[in-house]
């Protein structure tokens, strides 16, 4: 996720929950200590930060992308799952969060961590069949509420995505390109794209990108949309490029790819823009410097064995 101020947080927050800043300095500063602290004019201290984002049911002090508890194995064995999932092995991933659970007793869970647990649960279980598409996304929603409580009431314009939530809709995007993609959900990404682009506060292009290849995914199925897709992908891997991210390259070639056989290319045709895709964007991976080009050298290989690929 971007790296946003922390008065952009506890401002933005406060705003999408509709909180008045009366009541949420109340018993933990003055109005005009919270005013200075939004506005970056005063420097807040670790314990009011806490403080003022625990009142709004969000944790201060937290690096979303790591669990609470379980030390190195559990960080380890997470980074395993998420990097097996990415490579598309379900069955490793499966016994990765088997073992996690094992390494992470559940009366030590956290909020954040349950949150994890259940995210990812539901998505291998979907995976395997264990569950349908529809009980899928029921669970997405009951974990994104554990940290966006009252999701309908919040003003999805101002609220500041943490790691784990973005997780959270990436992997309903998954869902609903499966049962047909929702007009409403489009909506609101579009929106909260041109909102992220406007802003530009420090560290916005992370969440642009991210949010339009959720954008991207949804669409890319869409014969009429094919131009478009292929377009704003390219975009955005150039951009994954200039900020050296990886995590979603591989979502944007598979958009890429999606959009090309959609757009009804026959052939080797096919085939030769297929690759070239692929390789763009195994190159821009690396460029990226993360694990994604490990995926699409798996996707090669299951795809084009009869066929060289010259990294």
């Amino acid at each position: 996720m971007a790296k946003y101020l922390t008065s952009k947080i506890i401002k933005s927050t406060r705003l999408a929950l509709g909180i008045t800043r009366k009541d949420l300095a109340e018993g933990i500063c003055s109005e005009e200590t919270l005013y200075h602290c939004e506005s970056g004019q005063h420097e807040v201290t670790r314990e009011i930060y806490e403080q003022l984002m625990q009142r709004m049911g969000r944790i201060g002090e937290k690096n979303y992308t790591f669990l609470s508890v379980g030390g190195i194995e559990a960080f380890e064995l997470q980074e395993e799952l998420e990097k097996e999932l990415e490579c598309r092995n379900i069955s490793k991933a499966y016994l990765l969060l088997k073992e996690l659970e094992r390494t992470m007793p559940e009366e030590q869970w956290d909020i954040n961590d349950r949150q994890f647990f259940i995210t990812y649960h539901a998505r291998i279980d979907m995976e395997i069949g264990k569950i349908t598409e529809d009980q899928c996304l029921k669970k997405l929603k009951e974990a994104l509420n554990l940290t966006m409580k009252d999701v309908d009431k919040i003003n999805l314009d101002e609220w500041v995505f943490n790691y784990q939530e973005q997780m959270i809709i990436l992997n309903m995007i998954e869902v609903y390109r499966r049962i047909g993609y929702d007009k409403e959900f489009i909506e609101l990404l579009l929106k909260m794209i041109e909102n992220i682009k406007n802003a530009e506060m420090p560290g916005w292009e992370e969440d642009y990108v991210f949010f339009t290849t959720c954008y991207l995914k949804l669409i890319d199925e869409d014969p009429e949309r094919c131009e478009e897709v292929l377009k704003l992908a390219e975009e955005m891997l150039l951009l994954c490029k200039k900020i050296k991210i990886s995590q979603v390259v591989s979502d944007l070639y598979d958009s890429i790819l999606c959009s090309i056989k959609k757009a009804g290319e026959q052939g080797e045709r096919k085939l030769e823009l297929e690759m070239q895709a692929l390789k763009r964007s195994y190159y821009l991976s690396i460029a990226a410097g993360d694990y994604s080009n490990k995926a699409m050298e798996n996707i090669w290989m299951k795809q084009y064995k009869k066929k060289d690929f010259i990294v």
